[in-house]
């Protein structure tokens, strides 16, 4: 199939990233098309994410060939990307390639840090400092080698809440249903009271541990100094109701 095709390969991908997109500058394999895959850049840079695509037919449709979404390819710098806090090494060997559904700590540890730090990419906080360290010194509260997945939430706890991407998404690029679940917890959805949002956070030990450390950072007394006394005291309330939604006293893993 391939000698019949000159320069380039016409094709339309489906699902993922760049769902929907016509792409006519792919190279030609020089090979049957069914299994082959591509590899498009999501970003810029000399290493940027890529989004991979596998075609499943054996023959173009109205013209183009048919692409659909694999998984999202992490560059080995997001691994190890320097935050202002210390945090504990991956593995050694660990990879970003992991089948769906297959428990691997070391594995999920580092997509878990992957996925944070590319969603939260360009964000700040409140007082314009990177967003990621807030959930990186969330992480840092669970030893990744002994409360695995306390530490993967951790690292995902605000990431469908306050960006783009959502719970399908993170499944898609390889996150275990585990931290799905405890992730689906921690997140906010309009369907649920305050009061049932912290009640189901509470029935369920890990979800708790991390947001009593989510809540424990939010109210570090160095971070809310500062803010603008307004927002600092508008914190302190939002906060203080919390715990005492979750059925925690005022110092019950403060700090």
């Amino acid at each position: 199939m391939g000698k019949q095709i000159k320069g380039t390969i016409p094709c339309v991908l489906f699902g993922g990233p760049l769902d929907g997109q016509k792409y006519g500058d792919l190279p030609d394999i020089g090979s049957a098309f069914t299994g082959a895959t591509v590899s498009i850049p999501l970003g810029a840079g000399a290493n940027p994410m890529k989004a991979v695509y596998v075609c499943l037919g054996d023959a173009p449709i109205d013209g183009l060939w048919q692409f659909f979404y694999e998984r999202t390819e992490f560059p080995a710098s997001l691994e190890v990307v320097d935050l202002p806090i210390p945090h504990p090494p991956l593995p050694q060997g660990t990879t970003l390639a992991s089948k769906k559904n297959e428990w691997d700590a070391g594995t999920q540890v580092a997509l878990a840090r992957a996925m944070a730090v590319m969603a939260h990419r360009s964000q700040t906080d409140k007082s314009g400092v990177a967003y990621i360290t807030h959930p990186a010194r969330v992480a840092a509260r669970f030893n990744p080698a002994t409360k695995p997945l306390e530490h993967c939430a951790a690292w995902l706890h605000d990431v469908v809440e306050h960006t783009d991407l959502t719970l399908d998404d993170l499944w898609t690029a390889g996150i275990h249903p585990k931290v799905l679940a405890l992730v689906a917890l921690l997140t906010p959805r309009a369907e649920l009271s305050t009061e049932e949002y912290y009640a189901r956070i509470a029935a369920d030990p890990r979800a708790l541990a991390v947001k009593v450390a989510d809540i424990d950072d939010n109210t570090n007394p160095a971070r809310l100094q500062k803010l603008h006394l307004n927002v600092r005291e508008r914190m302190k309330s939002k906060y203080a109701r919390a715990r005492q939604a979750l059925g925690l006293t005022e110092t019950e893993g403060a700090h």
